[in-house]
């Protein structure tokens, strides 16, 4: 099907725009003719016999349009291109003998796996679809289990639960084995969901199986109930966001739905500040050499950090909260990135203007610095000689140490904490709080192989003040949850039989070097009054009064070509790759993944500005090198007025009018060079007196004898002291 329709394409395409001198892409397109009708003829690719000339053509790139060619039909004629390159590295016969290879060892693992229970969620899915498919007595009696089923955001579930709704969804005593063979009971199965927010297909959530499960409902007698009140977002956000899916929602079956414009809902109540969108860019009128995407983020991220310092300004910025006249907090704002990759950037510019903000339970937490600081503990405890790990130690807050006072300790002596006295050498204001750490690991060293783990754990946390340093970080609040859900998961870990103290530890290290897919311990709704870093994905079903959308001129990542199996529900396809060779099935799932991954990309950026109740600023960089297609590039794809020119003030979208703000990096105090100084005009030598040097001295001094830290069992017993003396 794919095939014949990919075959009429071309040709139609190679009728209308013949030529007597056929240019770069008619050429390509009649090659491209002739791959997809060897293939039609059932001829393996590794038998076609293209010239050396016709090679080094098909593998080029397709180029630009020509200036009569429609902007639609080209990128029908470069994904049939694209299709026919690809079809050329098929070589099934191959795939098979890998996978006669690798089945019987596959199936092992499964098989091993499946006894011992390790199964993933995804597993137990298709566990429980298969018991409901092929034993009927088992669906009768769930079936009379639920009288009703209520399902929320069911555009985000995938096909194999769409399979489960339907199979207990069915009519009493009936038995469809497959899905599209079911009788639906009238009025049992009740389903919410919106396709414009259908932004999971990397968790298999599937637009086009939605859609076919919609048509199945209706087909058996469900009525479609449509929504149209939104009753979070201010008329004037409301009125931008319309204007602008009207023309990015191109509505094609079973890839992209209809925009169905949103109603007002909420009025905006007296008193409350400025609401609306804007549009602000980062633009390079000086022709910086070395502005790109990267430059363009740090800019970016450094001007939101500033715009936000000045909104939180007492009395500048207002929102109403429950009827209350508030003034705007850190907490009322959510920064939302399309991923994850560059939140260090704008984290670190928030910092630097000293604005509380956190990164909210994004998968990062074995690259957190507590976490690192805790498992270097645990290595030392394991290997008392481990110098990478005590180096990092004492560089952490544990230590307190400079690289040169770390040299200083290094000259003494290999680094072994079991050598405290080695210290003694150390001429240094540092020298017995080092000595005491070292002291303090070396007893926990002397347990690790004796005490259970747990017990362990107890200890370390008595011994070290890894609680009362982390509360004492930047992100104090977070950092502490972070470490006790560091010991849970230990604890969970240390439960494991047959599992040693070194080899406990080893898993801790490889999770540091893998960085699995851990969260970070959330924190409780009211201890956040700190701006919200996260992804649009992660802020779905939130809302916000202030919501800023930053790297929009950051591109979608392409397609993953690594060795994979993949299945498509709704033709039954499989997609089988081992590079650089793939099975024919592979080819027309690469294209439908191409075309629904440029449609998902437009509902991101849906779900991003509809988390907005009060304001929503919509920022990105202007780049040299425009190739690719960014939420950006989308945004201006509907607007009147080329974004980045500074004469521009007001973009229009249809009859809405957006804010529009250039900003360079000249205007940012942060990125300016050090003015370099030619002479001693105008500037004025400050003399600091010998006293003030004595003073500062012993001030200094009086710091490095103190106590590195403190904690309430330290505090008592120096109490105790102070009672006795």
């Amino acid at each position: 099907m794919w095939l014949q329709s990919k075959q009429h394409q071309v040709r139609s395409l190679l009728t209308q725009y013949d030529r007597a001198k056929p240019r770069k892409i008619e050429k390509l397109l009649s090659l491209a003719e002739r791959v997809l009708d060897r293939v039609g003829q059932g001829d393996p690719p590794t038998d076609f016999h293209l010239s050396d000339d016709e090679k080094v053509l098909l593998d080029s790139s397709i180029g630009k349009a020509p200036g009569e060619w429609d902007a639609s039909d080209f990128q029908d004629a470069r994904r049939a291109i694209q299709a026919a390159q690809q079809l050329l590295q098929v070589n099934g016969a191959l795939l098979s003998k890998v996978i006669q290879v690798l089945g019987p060892f596959a199936a092992r693992v499964r098989q091993v796996f499946s006894d011992k229970g390790w199964i993933r969620f995804d597993g137990l899915l298709i566990r429980v679809r298969d018991l409901l498919r092929d034993h009927p007595m088992v669906r009768e009696q769930l079936k009379g289990t639920y009288a009703a089923i209520m399902v929320d955001e069911f555009q985000d579930t995938d096909p194999v639960q769409y399979e489960i709704l339907l199979y207990l969804g069915e009519r009493p005593n009936a038995y469809g084995r497959f899905w599209r063979d079911i009788q639906l009971m009238p009025g049992k199965l009740f389903i919410v969901g919106d396709p414009k927010q259908s932004i999971y297909a990397f968790r298999r959530a599937d637009i086009e199986a939605f859609d076919q499960v919609v048509e199945k409902v209706t087909q058996d007698g469900g009525i479609v109930c449509t929504l149209l009140t939104n009753f979070r977002s201010d008329g004037a956000i409301l009125e931008a966001v319309n204007a602008v899916f009207d023309r990015l929602f191109i509505p094609q079956a079973n890839v992209q739905p209809p925009n169905v414009p949103l109603a007002v809902g909420r009025m905006r109540e007296a008193g409350s500040g400025s609401t609306g969108v804007e549009i602000c860019v980062m633009a390079n009128p000086q022709g910086e050499d070395e502005w790109d995407a990267e430059r363009a983020t740090r800019v970016e991220a450094e001007w939101l950090a500033g715009w936000i310092e000045e909104q939180l300004v007492p009395g500048r910025q207002w929102i109403m909260e429950k009827g209350v006249r508030t003034s705007l907090r850190p907490g009322h704002i959510a920064v939302l990135l399309r991923k994850f990759t560059n939140a260090q950037v704008y984290l670190e510019a928030l910092q630097r203007h000293n604005i509380p903000c956190m990164a909210d339970g994004e998968r990062h937490f074995y690259r957190r610095q507590e976490v690192i600081d805790v498992v270097n503990v645990l290595r030392v405890l394991d290997d008392p000689t481990d110098a990478l790990a005590l180096v990092g130690i004492l560089r952490s807050s544990l230590g307190g140490l400079t690289d040169q006072e770390i040299m200083d300790v290094m000259k003494l002596g290999p680094l072994d904490i079991r050598q405290a006295h080695r210290l003694n050498e150390w001429a240094s204001s540092q020298q017995s709080v080092i000595q005491g750490l070292f002291q303090r690991l070396a007893w926990l060293h002397a347990q690790a192989n004796r005490l259970p783990i747990p017990e362990l754990l107890d200890h370390l946390f008595l011994q070290l003040p890894l609680v009362e340093l982390a509360a004492a970080s930047s992100h104090g609040e977070q950092a502490v949850v972070n470490v006790w859900k560091l010991r849970d998961l230990m604890s969970e870990q240390a439960a494991m039989p047959y599992l040693s103290f070194s080899a406990w530890v080893e898993r801790l290290v490889e999770a540091l070097m893998t960085h699995p897919p851990e969260s970070e311990a959330p924190l409780a709704e009211e201890t956040l009054d700190a701006v919200r870093v996260l992804t649009i994905h992660k802020a779905k079903g939130l809302e916000f009064p202030v919501v800023m959308l930053p790297g929009l001129h950051q591109k979608a990542t392409g397609l993953d070509r690594g060795a994979h199996i993949s299945y498509d529900w709704i033709s039954g396809l499989y997609g089988c790759t081992l590079p650089p060779v793939w099975n024919a099935g592979q080819v027309p799932l690469w294209e439908k993944q191409r075309i629904r991954e440029a449609a998902e990309q437009r509902r991101v950026l849906y779900v991003g500005m509809t988390r907005a109740r009060e304001r929503l600023i919509l920022s990105g960089g202007i780049l040299a090198k425009r190739g690719g297609e960014s939420l950006l590039s989308l945004i201006q794809e509907t607007a009147e007025g080329e974004f980045g020119d500074s004469e521009l003030k007001v973009a229009r979208v249809g009859g809405v009018s957006i804010p529009h703000t250039v900003v360079t990096p000249a205007v940012l105090q942060y990125l300016k060079p050090p003015q370099a100084h030619s002479g001693t005009e105008g500037r004025s030598e400050v003399v600091i007196s010998t006293a003030q040097w004595d003073a500062r001295e012993l001030r200094w001094q009086q710091t490095n004898q103190a106590e590195a830290y403190l904690n309430p069992s330290m505090l008592h017993q120096a109490r105790s002291v102070q009672e006795r003396g």
